[in-house]
């Protein structure tokens, strides 16, 4: 039987040490010398050298020379998660001063060579990872001659980061629109209030059909066509909005305005999830605020002019191309993380006696890849996904009817200016934003995920109840607050749920959820309009609170129903 090789952990803790004698001679079936050293005497072995990073990369597309050393199963060409700092010890705060500073700790090679230290190698995968104690010595100068120079800002991770929460919050501008232009719509087209809600329906639509159809895109074509398809999609809407079609075509291009946000919202949904962070999520979403916050303002300033209501096309229309061309360059390469945990072994077997490549007695592991289909099917088994569509449906249906009808609710029942109440609408996106940055940074730590979110959702009911004071500067200040609270709820299911299942089905899941939670952000906005429709727009107050008190219900749930299958992934394996 053919014994292994030099053992690599007294390498891998002293990497530097030089082999300061040959061994001695030693039997063609066996590394280890034919006699045992005797203790008084110092033999040393010509252990593994340290890989070369560079020259590992670049021949990652060679066959490996055996089986154990397969790219699949190898830790050194597993892409490092983005945590690897917090997993030091250092923090957001941290790492974005350092990040502007623009130096940090150590160079990229030193990191990277810090962290091939600690990790526990078979022999196979240290033969294959080592090429020679020459290409050792290089890497040590390498490292050590670019330890002294300055760390660049602007990685491709912080790029991808940027383009994304820029991505989100174009989605949050066309969000806001529709609400912020209902009342020039209305008087341009001269329909009721029943037949200018359908533009909820029909933006929602897009958003839900985009929704479902993101995990097939993604699974399919890839990130990069899936960002190209919703901006193609966006552009297309707002070129035709843009000219004030007839009110049927006025709607169909609304259906296309939602389907290439809601692609954009699936898609960068799904990457930021793999990151497993609740506060990045926060982060993300508190773009979409801010997006959403701009739109309202743009609009009011259109009107002061006195310019057509949509002349505001032109902005998204513009923004929407130049992302889709920094898009497409940013996120060229990019793939989705593998799943070791959850990717089925389909068969195990002994490598062929014969064979020179792999050991005797090693085990050759196949992974399934699922398909689009597959993966729906078994995203729709989790019991965390049911739970997590009444928390979405109510988390969407209370921020979409606020910021629908809040104007057209300060305007006929408090009497307030029409400029006025848009940049109320603008200061509830802006308190939605800074909530999720500013409570999610706070409280996310120091409450758990139920009582985050109920304590939130409770402040949020309380500032409802403030709306019947007929006063509209009091108005004005608790619907700020109520988007304040009820802001990181939303970003807060989609972590939830997030965190329950493997990465392989995350695209599934997430789009999904989001999909599925549309539901409450059409529904919500068209039930209203039939009620405001015949007198009931004095309700908006009544229906947020019970919309809050059905999701408290549904937070109660989640500990008892979904916690025992919390799924985390080990730190420093994946990474934007």
């Amino acid at each position: 039987m053919d014994l292994p090789s030099a053992p690599s952990a007294a390498y891998f803790a002293h990497p530097h040490a030089a082999a300061t004698a040959s061994p001695p001679p030693s039997s063609p079936s066996s590394p280890f010398p034919s006699r045992p050293p005797s203790p008084s005497s110092r033999v040393s072995y010509a252990y593994p050298s340290t890989p070369d990073i560079a020259s590992t990369r670049e021949s990652s597309t060679a066959p490996p020379s055996t089986r154990s050393a397969s790219h699949s199963k190898n830790p050194l060409l597993k892409r490092p998660r983005r945590h690897g700092r917090r997993a030091e010890g250092q923090g957001w705060l941290a790492w974005l001063l350092n990040g502007v500073k623009g130096h940090g700790k150590a160079s990229p090679q030193e990191l990277e060579l810090g962290e091939t230290r600690g990790r526990r190698f078979s022999a196979g995968q240290a033969e294959a990872a080592t090429p020679s104690a020459a290409s050792a010595r290089a890497a040590a100068r390498a490292a050590t001659a670019g330890s002294g120079a300055k760390k660049g800002w602007m990685t491709r991770e912080r790029a991808q980061l940027a383009v994304a929460f820029a991505m989100i919050a174009l989605v949050g501008m066309n969000d806001s629109a529709t609400g912020a232009n209902l009342d020039k719509m209305q008087e341009h087209y001269s329909v009721s209030y029943d037949k200018i809600s359908t533009v909820f329906l029909s933006n929602t639509a897009g958003y839900f059909l985009s929704s479902i159809s993101a995990s097939f895109f993604l699974h399919h074509f890839g990130l990069q066509v899936s960002l190209l398809v919703a901006s193609a999609a966006m552009s297309t809407g707002c070129v035709v909005l843009s000219v004030a079609p007839p009110f049927p075509v006025f709607v169909s291009m609304l259906l296309f305005m939602g389907f290439g946000s809601g692609m954009y919202d699936a898609s960068i949904t799904t990457i930021i999830s793999h990151e497993e962070d609740g506060v990045l999520m926060s982060w993300l979403y508190s773009c979409f605020g801010v997006g959403a916050m701009i739109s309202p303002l743009m609009i009011g300033a259109f009107v002061d002019k006195g310019y057509d209501w949509n002349r505001y096309y032109n902005m998204p229309l513009g923004f929407s191309l130049i992302l889709a061309v920094i898009g497409f360059f940013t996120f060229r390469g990019y793939e989705v993380p593998p799943d070791e945990a959850h990717d089925a072994t389909l068969a195990t077997a002994q490598a062929p006696e014969g064979s020179a490549a792999p050991a005797s007695g090693e085990v050759i592991h196949a992974r399934a890849v699922m398909s689009a289909q597959q993966r729906m099917t078994r995203a729709l088994k989790l019991p965390s996904v049911y739970v997590g569509f009444l928390l979405i449906i109510c988390a969407f249906a209370s921020t979409d009817i606020l910021s629908a009808w809040i104007v057209s609710f300060m305007i006929q029942k408090r009497s307030s200016p029409a400029a006025a109440t848009r940049f109320v609408l603008a200061g509830v996106w802006a308190g939605i934003a800074l909530g999720r940055v500013v409570l999610a940074w706070l409280l996310t730590k120091r409450l758990g995920e139920r009582a985050f979110s109920i304590v939130l959702l409770v402040a949020a009911c309380a500032m409802f109840a403030v709306l019947y004071v007929h006063n509209f500067a009091v108005n004005a200040v608790v619907t700020v607050l109520a988007g304040f609270f009820i802001g990181p709820v939303t970003p807060k299911v989609l972590d939830v749920v997030g965190v329950r299942v493997p990465p392989s089905l995350k695209s599934a899941v997430m789009s999904l959820t989001i999909g599925l939670g549309l539901i409450g952000s059409s529904v919500g906005p068209l039930l209203f309009g039939l009620v405001a429709g015949r007198g009931g727009l004095s309700t908006l107050p009544a229906v947020l609170i019970g919309i809050s008190v059905v999701s408290i219900i549904g937070w109660f749930c989640v500990s008892s129903l979904i916690a025992p299958t919390l799924y985390r992934l080990p730190p420093k394996v994946f990474h934007l």
